[in-house]
């Protein structure tokens, strides 16, 4: 099992520079794929929950964002695997920016029932 997932992209500086960022995979709690953006152009990001922050990427390939979420699930539990992740990440994202504590207890909540369910 990894321990760090990391992240690539490119920095907002001069030309060539580049940002890795990586995270500890016992710090990320959820995984999922948002397509489409309210008022916006038709584009899926790919939304890492972490204790402390949101990490976006953004694409225009839903398929393959998609793709990546569903590979990352073999190493991060998805205990929202039953719920419409659609909506489902758009309220997460709104209760995580208003309050990180309250997503966390809506994902310790949610946890604690899969694992009854096991």
């Amino acid at each position: 099992m990894p321990s760090y997932l990391l992240l690539c992209g490119r920095k907002g500086g001069p030309k060539g520079t580049s940002k890795v960022t990586a995270i500890t995979c016992q710090k990320i709690y959820w995984i999922c794929a948002q397509a489409g953006i309210k008022g916006g152009p038709f584009i899926v990001r790919l939304l890492i929950f972490t204790e402390n922050k949101i990490y976006s990427l953004t694409g225009t390939d839903i398929e393959h964002v998609q793709r990546i979420a569903y590979k990352l699930y073999q190493y991060i539990p998805n205990v929202f695997s039953g719920c419409d992740s659609f909506s489902l990440s758009y309220e997460l994202e709104k209760a995580f920016s208003k309050n990180p504590a309250e997503f966390l207890e809506i994902y310790e909540n949610k946890k604690r029932k899969s694992r009854m369910l096991d």
